[in-house]
Formats: structure tokens, sequence, C-alpha cells
């Protein structure tokens, strides 16, 4: 199952950009990768068939949202996207940067604050949420 959650994800990761807005919540997040890309690929494939790991008739239920969650979370291993304030940089692959300041003593685009956690698939380096942060620029001149 793991193998099949991996590929899933890379299969669909030019997508997985669409369906994490900048204000939904990491639970939706999951909860919309599950029912609009993973359960898909599992029918696609027949992983069910195989594995008997979800119900035929992918109803869609809480249930079923649910058990796939817990085996993407058992599996996947989604983690917290580490952010050292004045040392990392701003990256826009894992970073939204919603404002900015002007710190004379912090290097030009390090991370000075957290707004909010963003989280990656670590098997896959697939973003799940963006981080969102405020961006050290610094003035020219």
């Amino acid at each position: 199952m793991n193998q099949y959650i991996a590929d899933a994800i890379h299969e669909y990761e030019i997508q997985t950009e669409s369906f994490v807005s900048n204000d939904s919540s990491f639970d939706e997040a999951v909860n919309i990768f599950i029912v609009n890309y993973l359960f898909f690929y599992i029918e696609d494939k027949e992983i069910y068939r195989l594995h008997k790991a979800i119900p035929s008739e992918m109803a869609r239920s809480e249930k079923e949202i649910d058990m796939v969650k817990k085996k993407l979370f058992e599996l996947a291993t989604i983690k917290e996207i580490k952010i050292n304030t004045h040392i990392t940089m701003f990256n826009p692959r894992y970073h939204c940067k919603i404002n900015e300041d002007n710190l004379m003593n912090v290097p030009d685009m390090a991370i000075i604050n957290v707004l909010r956690k963003g989280y990656v698939v670590e098997l896959t380096d697939t973003v799940v949420r963006k981080a969102n942060v405020v961006v050290n620029y610094n003035i020219p001149g």
C-alpha cells in the first residue's frame, strides 16, 4: 500500500497546488487529496481489488476517508516544514509570503516569522500545505 500511495502522490503532484488554498486547514487539505485524487487513483489502478483496502463501491463516506487518512499518515509520513527564523531562506515551493519586513541585521529573503505551519509528504517531498511566512526584504540604497 505504501508504494501505491507514493505512486498516487507522484502521478498527481502537479495538481496538488490547486487543492490546497492558503486558508484551508491541514485536515481539510488531506481530506480533499484523499477524495479528489487518492480514491480515483485507487479505483483507476484497481488497487482495492488486490488489497481489499477500500470497499469497491467507493462511496466516499467519512469512515472510508478516515480509514485512508489513517493509512496515509502511517505510510506516507506527513511532516511539518522546518523553518529556523532569521536563518531559513524563502523558497516558493515550501513557503507562501504573506508579508515582508525590513530588518537590517537579517539576510535578505530570510524568513523572520511563521504565521501558519506548512506540511510536506516526506516520502515524495510533495507539499500538502505551504507555510505562511513573513520575509525580510532589505530595501536597496
